[in-house]
């Protein structure tokens, strides 16, 4: 698992996000190093409506609880050398997509540094800031943002 190739021609797939996370984790945990936890901040967005009345029925822990597949987790484990995918585009132009496989290099406070190993740019090391993200169908009749690492285990 030292090697970008080993990880660049593997992967595990399942039917469910819950399934994914347990599976994420349970290799997560193989890995050797100490994990680092990253907590996103999560607010309702501004809208024409009440915000008064929103921010008292939307309470911090009810948002955090939220998970869907456009967004990352509240929560996110990682430690170094663990295989990670981006969620959103950071760049276009070098092949930074929704859907590019990197392997965590540095953890830090507010940036993580990776290297890629999908893609055009193989070895790339790339640096990842914390972005404020709104997905587009939460599934919920309202809208809210989460600033966190734009990423998920791989």
């Amino acid at each position: 698992m030292k090697t970008e190739k080993f990880l660049e021609e593997r992967c595990i797939l399942c039917p469910t996000l819950e399934c994914v996370e347990k599976v994420n984790y349970f290799m997560l945990d193989l890995l050797p190093g100490n994990t680092i936890e990253y907590l996103s901040l999560d607010s309702t967005c501004k809208s024409d409506e009440d915000t008064e009345l929103q921010s008292k029925w939307f309470t911090t822990e009810f948002l955090n609880d939220i998970t869907c597949s456009e967004i990352p987790n509240h929560k996110i484990i990682l430690k170094e050398g663990a295989p990670i995918m981006l969620l959103r585009n950071i760049d276009q132009a070098v092949s930074l997509c929704i859907g590019t496989r990197l392997i965590v290099a540095d953890l830090g406070t507010n940036v993580i540094k990776a290297t890629v190993i999908t893609g055009t740019n193989i070895g790339e090391d790339i640096f990842i800031p914390r972005m404020d993200m709104v997905p587009s169908v939460s599934g919920y009749s309202f809208k809210f943002e989460r600033r966190q690492f734009p990423i998920s285990l791989s």
